[in-house]
C-alpha cells in the first residue's frame, strides 16, 4: 500500500512538472528590488513590450511614414544602423523584435538615481528568459568591442568580479552585471555595488520599502504603461530651485492665478509622481501631488476655490484650434485683495479704482469684478470668412473670451466703457461702429475702413480684426472678429443648463482646426513646401493633401487641472482618431 501511494505521489509530481510553464514564462521579480531606497528619482516601465507595441502601432505614426520627409529619415544612416542592430540581435537570439523585448525585459525596467553634484544612477532590466539575457550580454559586448576597435578607441571592456558576480566596465561611466535574467547597468562602481548588495541581501532597503514610492503607487491608476516618482524634498535643497519655490511670496501676479497655487502645492509636497496609461485610442499622462488646497496660505489661497473649483464645458465653434475653460472668481479676488496683493500694489489698485470712475462714465473696476462670474472660457479658431473685401497678407487666428456674469448690469457697464474708449480709437483709426441683430442677440462691431491706408500696417493685418461683443443670457462675449462672435452665439444658444466639471482648468487642442488653417492658407503652404523641399507644385499638393487628411483624423490633445483638498492632479490626454 505504501509503495502504491508513493507511486501515485511521484506520478502527481511528474504531471505537475510537465504541466507547469517554462521558467521564463513565470512572473519575474520586480526590478525595483535592486533600486536602493535612497533614490530621489525612480522611473519604471511596467511592460516594455506593451509600451513598444502601443507606440509603434499608432495609426498616426503609420500615417507619418507616408510623407517623403519621414521616408528620408527612415532611410538615413543612423536609422538603418539601428534596424541592422535589431536584426543582429534577432539572429543571435533567434527571436523577432517583440518576442525579443519580452524575453529580455518582460519583467519591466526600472531606473533610479540620486540628486547630487555627481549623480549616480542604476538601470535594472528584468528579463523572462535567462538564457536569452546571457546570449544578449555576450553578443552585445562582442559588438561593442568590435565597434571600439573599428573606431580606434583606447577604451576596452574590462572584466571584474564582485561577490562571485561577473561585472563589465567600459570607460569611467559604464558598469554592467548580469544576475540570472536580470541586467544591472550603472554609471558608477558604487551604484552597481549597492544594487548588487540588495540582490545578495547584504543589508539596506530598496525603493519597494520607500514610503513615498509606496504612497505614489497607490495614488496612481492601475495598469500603467510607465510611471515615475521624484523626491521634492531633495529638489528643494538645490540652490537654483529655492527662488522658484519662493516666487509666489515675491511676485503677486502669480498669486492671482493657478500658478501661485501650483508652486505652493509643490513647495508643501514631499514628492510628485506621474504615470502613463492607455485605453483604446486614448493615452493619458497624469502628474499628481499629495497636497492640495488644504493648508494653502492666504497669499495664494485668498481667492482660491475651497472645494468648489469647477469649469464649464468647452466651447467648440467651427474650425476651433483650441478651447479653454477655467474657474476664476474675480469677485472673490476683489473681496480678498488685501490677502493676495502686496501693500503697495493694494494701494495702487484702490487708487486706480477711485480715479477711474470719472473717465469711465462712473464705472469702477471693483464694481465690474464684483458683478463678474467665476467661469471664463477662451477659444481660438481658424478664420475662413471675413466682413472685409480686403484681406490680411498674413493669417491671423480669431480669438474670443466668454465671461460669465453674476449680474447683467456687468454687460451694460462694459458696453458703456467700450463705447467711451472707442471714441479715442475712432479718431485715430477711423473705426466704424456697426450694430446689428443676430438671431435676437444685439452685436456691436468696430471695423476698419477699407478705402483708407494705414501707414504702419503694410501687411494689412487690421483686416484680420473686427472687434465685437455681445451677450447671451449670463455669458458675455468679447471677440476679435464678428464671424467668431456669431459662431459663439450659435453655440451658446444651444447650450442649456451646462453642467460644470470638477476640473478647475481645462484646455483642448484640435487637429481639425490646424487642417482648416492649412486649407485656408493653401497657396502660402504650397509655396513653402516647394521652396523648402525642392519639389514640384503637383508633388506639393499631394503632400498637403496627405497632411490635411491625417490632421482631419488625428484627434485632440487635452490638459486638465484638478485641485482637491489633499491632492493636485494634472492630466494630459491624447485622444487619437482612427
Amino acid at each position: 500500500m505504501l509503495i502504491a501511494r508513493s507511486r501515485v505521489a511521484w506520478l502527481a509530481c511528474l504531471a505537475l512538472a510537465y504541466a507547469a510553464p517554462p521558467a521564463w514564462a513565470q512572473s519575474p521579480a520586480d526590478p525595483l528590488r535592486l533600486i536602493p531606497s535612497q533614490a530621489d528619482v525612480v522611473i519604471k516601465v511596467e511592460n516594455p513590450r506593451q509600451l513598444a507595441e502601443a507606440v509603434i502601432n499608432l495609426d498616426a505614426l503609420k500615417e507619418l511614414q507616408k510623407f517623403d520627409v519621414v521616408k528620408e529619415y527612415y532611410n538615413s544612416t543612423s536609422v538603418k544602423r539601428f534596424y541592422q542592430l535589431v536584426a543582429y540581435f534577432e539572429k543571435q537570439l533567434g527571436a523577432k523584435q517583440y518576442d525579443l523585448v519580452d524575453k529580455l525585459a518582460g519583467g519591466g525596467l526600472a531606473l533610479g538615481g540620486k540628486i547630487d553634484a555627481k549623480p549616480k544612477a542604476v538601470l535594472v532590466i528584468q528579463g523572462r528568459d535567462e538564457q536569452a539575457v546571457q546570449l544578449f550580454v555576450e553578443a552585445g559586448l562582442k559588438l561593442v568591442q568590435e565597434e571600439l576597435a573599428r573606431q580606434g578607441k583606447k577604451e576596452k571592456i574590462d572584466k571584474g568580479m564582485y561577490q562571485n558576480i561577473e561585472t563589465f566596465s567600459v570607460g569611467p561611466e559604464f558598469r554592467l552585471a548580469r544576475v540570472g535574467a536580470t541586467l544591472v547597468i550603472a554609471n558608477h562602481p558604487d551604484a552597481l555595488q549597492t544594487s548588487l548588495d540588495l540582490h545578495l541581501n547584504k543589508g539596506g532597503q530598496s525603493v519597494l520599502d520607500n514610503k513615498g514610492v509606496v504612497k505614489a503607487r497607490k495614488m496612481l491608476p492601475p495598469k500603467m504603461l510607465a510611471w515615475a516618482w521624484l523626491n521634492l524634498e531633495s529638489v528643494r535643497k538645490i540652490p537654483d530651485t529655492k527662488e522658484f519655490f519662493a516666487s509666489p511670496e515675491k511676485v503677486s501676479q502669480l498669486n492671482v492665478t493657478a500658478f501661485g497655487g501650483f508652486i505652493n502645492v509643490a513647495k508643501r509636497s514631499a514628492f510628485v509622481c506621474a504615470g502613463l496609461y492607455q485605453k483604446d485610442n486614448k493615452f493619458t499622462f497624469t502628474v499628481q501631488f499629495p497636497e492640495g488646497t488644504k493648508g494653502m496660505p492666504d497669499l495664494v489661497g485668498g481667492w482660491f476655490p475651497q472645494g468648489k473649483g469647477t469649469s464649464l464645458p468647452l466651447l467648440e465653434p467651427p474650425n476651433v484650434l483650441s478651447s479653454t475653460s477655467y474657474y476664476l472668481d474675480l469677485a472673490e479676488f476683489w473681496k480678498n485683495r488685501a490677502k493676495v496683493l502686496m501693500p503697495n500694489e493694494l494701494k495702487g489698485l484702490e487708487d486706480v479704482d477711485k480715479q477711474a470712475g470719472p473717465f469711465l462714465a462712473g464705472v469702477k473696476i471693483g464694481d465690474l469684478l464684483q458683478m463678474s462670474g467665476s467661469h471664463q472660457r477662451i477659444v481660438v479658431t481658424q478664420p475662413t470668412t471675413s466682413l472685409y473685401q480686403r484681406k490680411s497678407k498674413v493669417t491671423v487666428q480669431s480669438f474670443a473670451l466668454v465671461h460669465e456674469m453674476r449680474d447683467q448690469e456687468f454687460a451694460k457697464k462694459v458696453d458703456r466703457v467700450v463705447r467711451i474708449g472707442a471714441v479715442i480709437l475712432t479718431a485715430q483709426f477711423n473705426l466704424e461702429l456697426v450694430e446689428e441683430d443676430y438671431k435676437g442677440v444685439p452685436i456691436v462691431t468696430y471695423k476698419f475702413p477699407e478705402n483708407k491706408e494705414l501707414k504702419d500696417d503694410t501687411l494689412d493685418i487690421r483686416f484680420a480684426f473686427s472687434p465685437s461683443y455681445a451677450w447671451v443670457g449670463n455669458q458675455f462675449i468679447a471677440s476679435s472678429t464678428r464671424e467668431l462672435c456669431k459662431d459663439l452665439i450659435d453655440v451658446l444658444q444651444k447650450e442649456k443648463n451646462p453642467k460644470t466639471s470638477p476640473v478647475m482648468l481645462q484646455s483642448k487642442f484640435y487637429s481639425t482646426g490646424i487642417s482648416a488653417g492649412l486649407k485656408g492658407a493653401e497657396q502660402e503652404v504650397l509655396a513653402q513646401f516647394v521652396l523648402s523641399q525642392g519639389i514640384s507644385l503637383d508633388k506639393a499638393k499631394q503632400e498637403l493633401g496627405k497632411l490635411t487628411g491625417m490632421l482631419d483624423r488625428l484627434g485632440t490633445a487635452q490638459i486638465e487641472t484638478l485641485y482637491a483638498p489633499n491632492s493636485l492632479k494634472i492630466n494630459f490626454n491624447l485622444n487619437l482618431g482612427k
